[in-house]
C-alpha cells in the first residue's frame, strides 16, 4: 500500500566489490522468481531487463538503475557505485527493500539512509556487520528530546566507576540534590523551569 515519505543517505559499494554485489543481486533476483541458480532463471524466465546487461562496470550500474524502482544510482571514477536516497518526497512500498538486503555485505558500514513517514514515524537502513538492518524510531516532540541526555547524567551520578553509589549519609543528600537539579533545570518534574531561589520558595 506505502506512503508518502523523505529520505536521505546511500548505500555505497566498498572499491573492487561490484562484481561480487552483481552476482548477490542477479541470485537474489533469482531467488525471488523461485531458482536457485542464476543461469537457470536466465533461461527459463528471461527476464527483463536482461541481466547480461550487467556484464561490465558501466552495464551494471545501468541494470541496477533499472532494477531499483523508488532509489537512484550513481557513480564515480574509481568505480563506486552509491544507491541514493531520492530528493523529493516519495511513495515508499518497500519494493528496493530486497536488493539493499543483497548489496548490504559489499557496503561500507557507514550505509544508511533514513527515512521520515508523512505520518512524522521515523526509520533507518543501515549495514551492521555486513548485513543490512532496519532500524525503527518513534519522533519526539517538545521537551522530552532532553530526557535521554538527562537519564545519561542520572547515571553517572548514581555508577561512579560503573559500579551503584552506596548513598549513605552526606553522599546521599549530596547525589540526591545534584539529581533534583538536573531534572528541575531540565524542565522536567513539578518545578521544572524553577531557579535555585523560586525552587527555595516553592519547598
Amino acid at each position: 500500500m506505502g506512503y508518502d515519505v523523505t529520505a536521505d543517505g546511500d548505500f555505497t559499494l566498498r572499491d573492487g566489490t561490484w562484481k561480487e554485489a552483481r552476482e548477490a543481486i542477479l541470485l537474489a533476483c533469482a531467488e525471488r522468481d523461485g531458482y536457485s541458480v542464476i543461469d537457470e532463471w536466465i533461461e527459463e524466465e528471461g527476464p527483463d531487463p536482461n541481466p547480461m546487461w550487467g556484464a561490465n562496470y558501466e552495464g551494471f550500474v545501468a541494470y541496477i538503475d533499472k532494477l531499483l524502482e523508488q532509489f537512484v544510482v550513481g557513480q564515480n571514477d574509481e568505480h563506486g557505485i552509491f544507491f541514493i536516497a531520492p530528493e523529493d518526497r516519495f511513495r515508499n512500498e518497500e519494493e528496493d527493500m530486497w536488493l539493499f538486503k543483497a548489496a548490504a555485505p559489499f557496503c561500507t558500514p557507514e550505509s544508511s539512509i533514513h527515512f521520515e513517514g508523512e505520518d512524522g514515524c521515523q526509520w533507518r537502513w543501515d549495514v551492521v556487520n555486513g548485513a543490512f538492518e532496519e532500524v525503527q524510531g518513534d519522533t519526539v516532540f517538545g521537551q522530552d528530546i532532553e530526557a535521554p541526555a538527562i537519564l545519561e547524567k542520572i547515571v553517572e551520578l548514581l555508577y561512579r566507576d560503573g559500579k551503584p553509589l552506596c548513598l549513605e549519609g552526606s553522599d546521599a543528600i549530596g547525589t540526591l540534590d545534584a539529581i533534583e537539579n538536573l531534572v528541575r533545570e531540565g524542565g522536567f518534574g513539578p518545578q521544572a523551569g524553577l531557579s535555585e531561589l523560586d525552587r527555595l520558595a516553592d519547598v
